[in-house]
């Protein structure tokens, strides 16, 4: 995958972020939608016009996720 890909989605969840609108959306929430495998579509309904995930494929998406669960796996107090 792309730098530039990774630097997009990092936009707009930095973004998302400091808007104030997500603070709800707390690291537990996140990790269950990873461990769920749903994580993308979590945020698509969560943030709405607030990511744009348009630039992902879904081999993309897939490669990104087995990353955030292989984290999530190696760093279990995270």
């Amino acid at each position: 995958m792309r730098i530039t890909t990774l630097t997009f989605i990092a936009f707009y969840l930095n973004g998302a972020i400091d808007s104030g609108r997500y603070d709800d959306l707390t690291t537990g929430i996140i990790k269950d939608e990873i461990k769920k495998g749903t994580v993308f579509d979590f945020l698509r309904r969560s943030l709405g016009t607030d990511i744009d995930l348009s630039i992902l494929e879904e081999a993309d998406e897939a490669e990104l996720l087995a990353e955030w669960q292989d984290l999530l796996e190696a760093v279990r107090d995270w």
